[in-house]
């Protein structure tokens, strides 16, 4: 792995990938059906209509009964076995990644594993996402370009429509193409500020899926790995790879729990009021991930 280049997306089989399908045949409600669970406000930006896809979070604490238990819909109530199973091969994935990357950038041993420990409370997550077929004369994208406030990112899903960006001017959008048995795994926001930059989170987005696959649902299976919740985000030290701050720079203090709820917030300006809202707080690496200077394969993307 160059140091410099963006971690695209690495393929993995594994065992979790028969839990991930067992999870999506679990059929998620619509979000008139969980009106009782859900409850927050949503706002659009433009005058489209929201893309219709129904989705739903449950935190990996509160599956492994060691946090808050939220309020969950009976049809996932009857399955957190399957799901606490899922967690816990999602997180082998995870540590397996944060033991190459701690070697690579020449960190302490256990570095990057002591900041996602799967008993430590945090903004770990299981994200399910059901979006249906749209007429051929609406087929827009699904979810805009963007990078993800986490810091990686393991996805299962069977059909096409996730489309990433290589870094420079002249990139253009890429498929992704699912392959049975793996799993897509990602670099997120998080890794970009422990590593000044170094490594960069992937710009992508989904779109409706391609060619003929474009006629199905589309179920997605995601796991959000994040930092522990009162871990500070900055500049990770004792790595002579990882750049120095910039002359003069100072890094925010913010925890990773006021990180995620701020990102996660950001695009809800009904809470804060449009006068008052800092349309910057839900932004992402994007620029920094466009500047690159690296050369991407992109015959390994097809």
């Amino acid at each position: 792995m160059a140091g410099r280049q963006t971690l695209l997306f690495t393929s993995i089989k594994h065992k979790l990938y028969q839990d991930a399908i067992d999870l999506h045949l679990v059929q998620p409600y619509t979000i008139a059906e969980m009106s009782d669970v859900l409850r927050m406000p949503s706002e659009d930006f433009n005058d489209l209509p929201p893309f219709p896809k129904d989705f739903y979070n449950v935190s990996k604490d509160d599956i492994l009964k060691q946090g808050t238990r939220w309020p969950t819909p009976d049809v996932l109530n009857a399955q957190r076995v399957l799901m606490k199973n899922f967690t816990k091969y999602a997180h082998e994935i995870v540590l397996l990644a944060w033991e190459l990357l701690n070697n690579h950038l020449g960190l302490p041993v256990g570095t990057l594993l002591k900041m996602h420990r799967l008993e430590g409370i945090s903004g770990d997550q299981i994200h399910l996402i059901k979006a249906p077929p749209q007429p051929p004369d609406d087929r827009r994208t699904a979810l805009a370009e963007h990078t993800d406030f986490d810091s990686i990112t393991v996805l299962f899903n069977r059909l096409g429509g996730l489309q990433i960006l290589p870094p420079g001017d002249q990139a253009e959008w890429c498929y992704m193409k699912p392959l049975l048995g793996h799993a897509i795994v990602n670099l997120s926001d998080a890794l970009v500020k422990f590593t000044n930059g170094l490594l960069r989170s992937n710009i992508h987005r989904v779109s409706s899926p391609p060619g003929t696959q474009a006629g199905t649902t589309r179920y997605s299976l995601v796991y959000f790995s994040r930092p522990e919740d009162d871990l500070i985000l900055k500049r990770l030290q004792g790595s002579t790879k990882i750049p120095p701050l910039a002359k003069d720079e100072v890094e925010e203090e913010i925890n990773s729990k006021d990180w995620i709820i701020r990102r996660g917030l950001g695009r809800r300006p009904g809470i804060h009021g449009t006068k008052a809202f800092d349309w910057t707080s839900f932004r992402g690496s994007e620029e920094k991930s466009r500047r690159i200077n690296a050369q991407v394969n992109l015959a390994q993307l097809s």
